[in-house]
Order: structure tokens, then sequence, then C-alpha cells
């Protein structure tokens, strides 16, 4: 085998190494279980959030998805026997802010927007 060609083989080695080796942390939140009655207004001042689970710390999706979010957004979630209640503050650079659509199904690439996905069989 020439000199290249076992350069190239010690760094694919090197690089299959750091992916196997890598730590996948996602952000997990436990979900708090309510008997109190929340009200759906968009100020969370009932107790039952104050007892909620603190989501960990977002990360930033564009220019780079490598960094943690200069403005972070902290969700809290909650539920009873019939519903999931999500509490998110969000924060935001000074300024105002122009929203591209408000249409149904627009493309959120050039808005803020929070996604929620859930994994219900955790296979992340």
């Amino acid at each position: 085998m020439n000199k290249s060609k076992m350069c190239i083989a010690v760094v694919v080695l090197l690089v299959s190494i750091a992916n196997v080796c890598a730590q996948y942390s996602p952000g997990r939140i436990t979900v708090k279980f309510t008997t109190d009655h929340i009200k759906i207004d968009g100020i969370l001042d009932e107790e039952a959030w104050e007892a909620a689970e603190i989501s960990p710390e977002f990360w930033q999706y564009f220019p780079s998805d490598s960094l943690l979010a200069e403005h972070q957004t902290r969700l809290r979630l909650l539920y009873n026997d019939h519903t999931l209640y999500a509490g998110i503050r969000a924060e935001k650079a000074e300024g105002d802010y122009v929203i591209s659509s408000l249409r149904r199904d627009f493309g959120g690439a050039s808005s803020d927007n929070v996604v929620m996905m859930f994994d219900t069989f955790s296979d992340d």
C-alpha cells in the first residue's frame, strides 16, 4: 500500500472512531402531571408552572448549528388527564420584527418559530 492510500485509510479510521465515540446527548425534559386548572392566556402565572422542569439550552439552527442560541428559548411542559400544555418563553434581539407571512403552511425558514417533535418510541 502506498503512502497516500495509507494516509487516507488512517484518516477514515480516525473519523469513524470519532463518530462512534462521540457522545450524543439530546435535550430531554420531564413532563410534570398537574391537577391545577391551567388558563390558556399566554401568562404562566399558575403555581404548576413553577414546578415544571425548564428545558435545557437550545442550539441555533442558522447560520451554524454548532453554537448555543444567542437568544434562548425556555420551554416548560405540563399535562393532565386530557391535555398537554406547553409554556414557551422566547428571548429576542432588540428591535422590531416583520412576519413574512401569516398564511397557512407558509415556509418558516424566513421567520423565527418553535417546532416540537415527540420521539414516543425513543428511537432518536
